[in-house]
């Protein structure tokens, strides 16, 4: 079901049991990670979460968006907090965004999130184009899961 999250279907908040929205239950934190193929220019990312105060159904007050060329060391590119104050007591599609001046170069995608209840997640979409030689590069103390990395080889992926 995790590929509901990249298969171009944005969800309706009233049927949060459809096949477009993928349920993440409470727990300290959560990471979903992308691997675009090649090396990319992401230039913004979006991801939607259901708010709805009346079923409990609670997004994450904010989302973080990490980057990495290699798969082993992940950048944090963007913090989005949440859209909607906690009291919004419409059911709605909670949209996490961001923009980038300048694309950043990066092959593998990390979305990290906490959650104090169940939430349901639609399309996880990362935006940009091919790289050009004029995208930003990558910075700062990344978050390091060694040398095998999540996707330097899917076998051994730990």
């Amino acid at each position: 079901r995790i590929t509901c999250l990249t298969n171009g279907k944005v969800g309706v908040p009233s049927c949060r049991y459809a096949l477009d929205w993928v349920c993440f239950n409470k727990d300290v934190e959560k990471c979903l990670f992308v691997d675009l193929g090649a090396n990319f220019g992401v230039a913004s990312f979006d991801i939607g979460f259901i708010h709805d105060k009346k079923n409990n159904i609670c997004p994450p007050s904010e989302v973080k968006l990490f980057l990495s060329e290699k798969g082993n060391d992940y950048y944090e590119t963007a913090i989005v907090k949440a859209p909607y104050n906690a009291s919004f007591d419409m059911c709605t599609r909670a949209v996490y965004s961001a923009n980038f001046e300048i694309p950043i170069r990066a092959r593998y995608a990390m979305l990290k999130f906490g959650l104090d209840g169940e939430t349901f997640a639609d399309e996880l979409r990362l935006f940009g184009d091919d790289c050009n030689g004029s995208e930003a590069m990558l910075y700062g103390e990344p978050l390091s899961f060694g040398e095998k990395g999540y996707f330097a080889n899917p076998s051994d992926a730990y």
